[in-house]
């Protein structure tokens, strides 16, 4: 893990993972987590020529809290990093809440972000209609509050989750796997893949859950810019026993994005994207390139 100190004195914590001096990919995590979530081999990305990129987002692990930046705001903070590290053009793989910030610094950066490639993401729950396309009864009354300006509700649930995990996480964890059967596989399927769950639900609902607050505040609210703006070629994966969200939520927003192509995964998680073959079809998105097999 390194930092980076911010213009205005906040500091950005983010992780590097794969070749060294391979093509830069920026991974924004979703909710709970923390850019230390990828699959457990790095020799693997090492393998594929990426250089995997992941910052904790706001009050996540060692990240400093900004809570009325929104994902316009994380924008600069993710291009102060990148110009910090030297990097001019690179491209985007985001995981479900993070996907909302991927496309901001997308829209805001849009000669140096070259493709962008999303893992079940939750982005459009503004719109009316969300809620029927939400099968997780948890986000559902976690959208309810904020449409209610129940904020203080919201921060209790979250704060309450962060307690828990802080007494015991493997508890948590066990009690999300029988939340979400679905990704039962792919969280206890590889000892090093447990491990990383562990360390990333610790960092991700860490600071009494005020990070996971943030960023379901800015994922539940309008992105802040057109979708239709979006200029670059885009990439959604998502998976048809997603215990969360329903296929139309990433259906949705690929209908309102100029160049974009969908992929399903058949039997696939909200978490499907950490499985070996689909980490590969992940990076090769993000880079543009497909792997040769050997």
């Amino acid at each position: 893990m390194a930092t980076l100190a911010l213009a205005d004195g906040r500091i950005m914590a983010y992780h590097v993972h794969g070749a060294e001096t391979g093509k830069p990919v920026l991974f924004v995590h979703g909710g709970t987590d923390s850019g230390l979530l990828r699959h457990h081999d790095d020799a693997l990305t090492s393998s594929m020529g990426v250089r995997l990129i992941s910052p904790d987002l706001p009050s996540i692990g060692d990240s400093s809290s900004d809570p009325h930046g929104g994902c316009a705001g994380w924008a600069s903070d993710a291009m102060a990093l990148m110009d910090s590290l030297g990097i001019d053009k690179f491209s985007i793989a985001a995981h479900s809440g993070g996907s909302n910030y991927a496309l901001a610094l997308a829209h805001a950066l849009p000669h140096r972000v070259t493709r962008i490639v999303l893992a079940a993401p939750i982005v459009g729950l503004d719109a009316p209609d969300a809620p029927r396309f939400i099968i997780s009864e948890e986000l559902n009354s976690i959208l309810r509050f904020h449409r209610w300006r129940l904020y203080p509700l919201t921060r209790l649930a979250f704060a309450y989750h962060a307690r828990r995990v802080a007494r015991d996480v493997h508890a948590f964890i066990a009690d999300t796997m029988h939340s979400f059967p679905a990704d039962t596989e792919i969280i206890i399927g590889h000892p090093k893949q447990y491990r990383i769950f562990e360390e990333s639900f610790r960092a991700g609902m860490g600071k009494g859950g005020r990070g996971l607050y943030e960023i379901m505040r800015n994922v539940l609210g309008p992105p802040g810019f057109l979708l239709n703006q979006i200029r670059q070629p885009v990439t959604i994966f998502y998976g048809d026993s997603d215990d969360i969200i329903m296929p139309e939520i990433p259906l949705r927003l690929a209908a309102q994005l100029p160049d974009c192509k969908t992929h399903l995964w058949s039997d696939a998680s909200h978490y499907a994207f950490i499985s070996r073959e689909r980490w590969i079809e992940f990076l090769e998105a993000a880079v543009g390139e497909k792997k040769e097999e050997n």
